[in-house]
């Protein structure tokens, strides 16, 4: 009771706040990564959503046993699981990066540059893995990213696998024109790729972002195409790193075959 008057305290019609529950603090944790850079610091985490550390640090290594995260040290990156949720990735993707798991660290030692794993979703192609260790954040790609494949290289590698036909269909069904190719700009481009048995490349200085690129076609045993490249800044002489690619790409198909056999 009241002490001054003797009634009753009046109840305030204002609902306590509550505490963010584990499903909300587990999407604030994703949300980060989402919309982040690849690779992100528990001290980001803690940051962006203001969660106590002991929390945040608990959140993400269970992300992390469940597949969702990897813990990539110092911070971690997003998993098989966030890659496949929603994107149409198959069982098949899954095989693909574990074939092409030892391929892309070679790679990547082996030139200095960050390597990619891409397949062609659509009018798009999507990153399924990337290994550049410091040199990572250099290149502005990330695991699920999607470009329309008619503006990378990756892209290119990917196209010049399909039929003219196939390609018109693609580019035609999406939504706006590249403002990078015109249809017979591109399928010259496309015709000098597979004469190359798909390698696609174009050195630094083609690039607004001077950033030189190589990309060579994996067969797939379905008979699909994923593509395997590396980007670096300054790259150059990127001539120079084609055996180191199309190695990679070849390692990987074999891979993908004994996972058939």
């Amino acid at each position: 009771m009241n002490d001054v008057d003797g009634s009753f305290p009046l109840v305030s019609d204002k609902a306590p706040a509550q505490r963010p529950g584990v499903a909300e603090r587990l999407t604030q944790i994703l949300d980060v990564f989402a919309s982040g850079p690849e690779t992100v610091l528990l001290e980001d985490v803690i940051r962006i959503t203001e969660l106590p550390r002991s929390t945040a640090f608990r959140m993400l290594n269970q992300l992390v046993s469940l597949g969702w995260l990897i813990h990539a040290a110092p911070g971690y990156r997003l998993g098989v699981r966030s890659l496949t949720l929603g994107t149409g990735a198959t069982t098949a993707h899954d095989a693909l990066r574990n074939a092409a798991s030892t391929p892309l660290s070679k790679l990547h030692i082996g030139t200095g540059a960050v390597a990619h794993l891409a397949v062609l979703d659509g009018p798009t192609v999507r990153y399924l893995d990337k290994i550049g260790g410091p040199f990572a954040e250099t290149v502005p790609s990330h695991i699920g990213k999607k470009l329309p494949a008619d503006h990378s290289i990756c892209g290119l590698s990917l196209l010049s696998t399909l039929s003219p036909e196939q390609v018109d269909t693609l580019i035609d069904g999406r939504s706006g024109r590249s403002p990078l190719w015109e249809h017979p700009s591109l399928h010259g481009t496309l015709h000098r790729v597979r004469r190359r048995r798909f390698m696609a490349f174009a050195p630094a200085s083609r690039s607004h972002m001077n950033i030189g690129v190589v990309a060579a076609a994996v067969p797939m045993p379905d008979g699909s195409m994923a593509t395997i490249g590396i980007a670096g800044v300054g790259l150059e002489n990127v001539e120079r790193f084609f055996g180191h690619v199309v190695q990679a790409a070849q390692q990987t198909s074999q891979g993908m075959l004994a996972h058939t056999a």
